[in-house]
Formats: C-alpha cells, structure tokens, sequence
C-alpha cells in the first residue's frame, strides 16, 4: 500500500509538470542547435582556408576555435543543468512563467552571441570584445539563477552558482587588459589558454552540479514528453 501510495504521489506531482517541462525540453533543444549552428559555423572557414595549399597554416584562428569550442562546453552543459534543476526539480516551490521566460531570454541571446563569436573568429580584437559581452551577459544570468535558488533552498546549486560568479569575475579580470594588447600576435594564445583554463576550473570547481550524485534518490517524477 504504501508503495502504491508513493506511485500515485510521484504521478499527482508530475501532472503540472507536463506543459512546463515540454516548454525546458524545447529551450533546450533550440539553444543546442544554436551552439551547434555557431561551431559549425566556426569550423567551415578554417577548414576551407586550411585545404588550400596557397594559403598559410590559419594558426590564430584554429586558437580561438579552440577558445570558442571550450566556451561552449560548459555554457551547452551549465544551460541543461540549470534548466533541469531550476524549473523541472519537483522538491521545492516550483518556478512562475516569468521566471522561465527570463531565462528563455538570456539564453537566446548567448546563443545568438555564440553564432556572432563563431563569425568573429577570423578578427581577434571582435573575438575578443565578443567574449566580453557574452560573459557580462553571463553575469547577468548568474545573478538571477541565484536569487531563484536561494528563495528555493538549493544549498548545493548556490554554492555552483556562486563560484560560476566569482569565476566570471576572474576571468574579466584576466582577458579585460588583453583588449590593450589585442592586436599583438600573442593575443590569441592568451585568449585561447584563458578560455581553456576557465572551462578546466569550471568543471573542477562545479562537479557535482554538472555531474550531480543522484543515483540513489530514486525515480524521477517528472514524465518526458
């Protein structure tokens, strides 16, 4: 009985997840095929300009691909973290529809910065004061994944959030005088080791809210579209 009893609870709570969690799946599958759109995008020159033999090995811009392949990593896997635990975990309050629209928003716009990076390869100093904004904008999106955390209670996730924050940051902090060197031939090594460095941190910092233990919190009751 009591089994049955918890069947039917985990079914009652997954009944108004239903419309909001087809809605995440759909955000999800839009910003992938933009990060998508934006490394194929990136990648097509580069190999074109590398198959022609009359033309010199495109080093700068293999570095910044690289820069822009190591952003986009964890900015694809922090968006699908966060979409989960922020509107579609049943434990706590759930979400109203504006908050899901804020972040339908802000990430439309990264990918959209995504897309414009991918473009930007070729140009050091655009690359460069592209990455800029999409991490001011970054900023913006930690600050309000926050606020909507702690008003839940998510003890974990702040804590992620916190130091994805505090890595931003840091990271201004580092790339923010390269824009005064941005037309050295060093600048894509520095730009491009930042980025791969910060992804490294990234993930060492925040594995458990990339890769969350939940192997023995039973099944989900949240039902898939």
């Amino acid at each position: 009985m009591d089994a049955e009893n918890r069947h039917m609870d985990s079914v009652v709570a997954a009944e108004p997840l239903q419309p909001l969690a087809k809605a995440v799946f759909g955000l999800e599958q839009l910003y992938t095929v933009l990060n998508g759109f934006a490394l194929t995008s990136a990648v097509d020159p580069i190999a074109r300009e590398w198959l022609d033999p009359e033309r010199p090995f495109p080093t700068a811009h293999v570095l910044l691909l690289a820069g822009l392949l190591a952003t986009l990593i964890p900015f694809t896997h922090g968006a699908w973290q966060h979409l989960k635990v922020t509107h579609l975990e049943p434990t706590q309050p759930r979400n109203t529809s504006g908050v899901f629209l804020v972040d339908y928003l802000l990430l439309m716009i990264e990918g959209l910065l995504f897309i414009f990076l991918a473009f930007a390869v070729p140009v050091t100093s655009r690359f460069l004061q592209l990455t800029m904004l999409l991490f001011a904008v970054d900023v913006l999106f930690v600050v309000g994944t926050y606020a909507s955390l702690r008003k839940r209670g998510f003890v974990r996730e702040l804590v992620a959030v916190a130091r994805w924050g505090l890595l931003n940051v840091l990271f201004f902090g580092v790339i923010g005088p390269l824009w005064w060197f941005r037309d050295e031939p060093w600048a894509p090594w520095v730009l491009m080791m930042a980025l791969v460095i910060r992804t490294c941190i990234d993930y060492g910092w925040n594995w458990d809210y990339y890769f969350p233990p939940r192997l023995n919190e039973g099944p989900r009751p949240v039902v898939l579209p």
